[in-house]
């Protein structure tokens, strides 16, 4: 735009030049950063799905971590959003950026997944966070306490994250989540509990081992014949054999054992 010229004033003594002000310069940058923060969720999910990740990095501005995780918040408090392109998000941006997804979101897609019984993605992303090794399962159990709205949910994921440390050889801290589980009151399954039994006695932890039959019949977690048999298997190894014979005596309790009997020397 041009400048008006100056504005000439002639006074007896001297000639006055009177500059106007320039006019408003227009910002564009400012407009264009409004539109780039709020583009078409539609828009944002179909170059998800075509793994378009450059031009999803000019459409919605993430071309940082921090950005990245914000487009993922935003995503997330969509009602309808697809927990699986949401998952494509975050395992984009953690590879692109090389660091973890901030737990308080990672917690919120897992939820997500769990709401939508998507078992075997739910799965699998837990087995990478818990290769990972990003979070303490302590802190990763608060974090979906205190994103959860059914409790149910919660008994489910800490299940599932028992076994997933376990499949990557991260005994202590299945333990770990196994007694930090009781406290958010979560019923755990033998699906997670016997791998965990079996994983301490193969570790030579048998006390641990112990810890872990006990809590299992004070939470009521129902133990099956693996259950006993991989318990009272360590027991004998390690020459427990008086516990072991009260192991028996449980599985008799319990109707899995009618017959059975251990004669002590």
């Amino acid at each position: 735009m041009a400048i008006p010229l100056p504005l000439l004033r002639r006074s007896k003594s001297k000639l006055l030049v009177l500059l106007l002000p320039p006019p408003p310069v227009l910002s564009f940058s400012h407009s264009f950063s409004n539109i780039s923060s709020s583009p078409d969720p539609a828009a944002i999910f179909a170059l998800i799905s075509r793994h378009r990740w450059s031009r999803l990095q000019t459409l919605t501005g993430a071309a940082t971590a921090a950005a990245a995780d914000d487009l993922l918040r935003r995503l997330l408090s969509l009602p309808d959003s697809d927990p699986l392109l949401l998952l494509r998000l975050s395992r984009w941006s953690r590879r692109r950026f090389l660091r973890p997804t901030p737990l308080h979101l990672h917690s919120r897609l897992l939820l997500l997944l769990a709401d939508r019984k998507l078992y075997p993605r739910l799965r699998s992303e837990l087995h990478l966070l818990a290769a990972s090794r990003a979070h303490s399962p302590s802190s990763l159990l608060h974090s979906l306490s205190s994103s959860l709205l059914r409790h149910d949910r919660l008994a489910l994921l800490a299940d599932m994250l028992v076994l997933a440390l376990v499949r990557t050889s991260q005994t202590s801290s299945a333990f770990e989540a196994f007694r930090c589980s009781a406290d958010y009151g979560c019923r755990l399954s033998v699906l997670s509990v016997n791998p965990l039994l079996s994983a301490l006695i193969d570790e030579g932890e048998i006390d641990g081992a112990e810890t872990v039959y006990k809590e299992m019949m004070r939470r009521k977690i129902g133990p099956n014949l693996i259950t006993f048999n991989t318990a009272i298997n360590g027991l004998c190894k390690s020459g427990k054999l008086r516990r072991a014979e009260d192991l028996i005596k449980d599985m008799r309790t319990w109707g899995l054992c009618r017959l059975l009997s251990l004669t002590i020397p």
